[in-house]
């Protein structure tokens, strides 16, 4: 399961609903800089139809792996074409996972940001 964030108002019901003690507070943060970010270019009235984009949060490894292939074939995405990946915060937050973002671009006007927590490999 993954959930589809468009705007402010989406973002606020997640972080209200996940993340909104203090031990989320780098990904809630991140998170509302990124919907500020496509609300200010895009407007936050957009529909998901229109261009602009959103950001899906996976909220374990396990559901990423289990729906990023369809995701990546429904918007013809080649998974090593990123415009960025990085990890959120420094490193490991304070449930334990280490969050990653990654970015990609569809058109000039419209994008996907992958929110997930990383693979958790033994002792890492």
């Amino acid at each position: 399961m993954y959930y589809i964030l468009q705007n402010r108002l989406d973002a606020d019901n997640f972080v209200t609903t996940f993340w909104s003690d203090e031990k989320h507070r780098t990904l809630a943060d991140r998170l509302y800089e990124l919907i500020e970010t496509l609300d200010g270019a895009y407007d936050s009235h957009r529909k998901s139809f229109e261009m602009g984009g959103y950001v899906l949060i996976f909220p374990d490894y396990a559901d990423y792996k289990k729906d990023i292939a369809k995701i990546e074939e429904y918007y013809k995405i080649n998974p090593s074409l990123y415009e960025y990946r990085d990890i959120i915060g420094e490193g490991r937050q304070p449930d334990g996972k280490k969050y990653r973002e990654d970015l990609y671009l569809l058109s000039s006007d419209d994008s996907l940001v992958f929110i997930y927590p990383g693979e958790q490999k033994g002792g890492e």
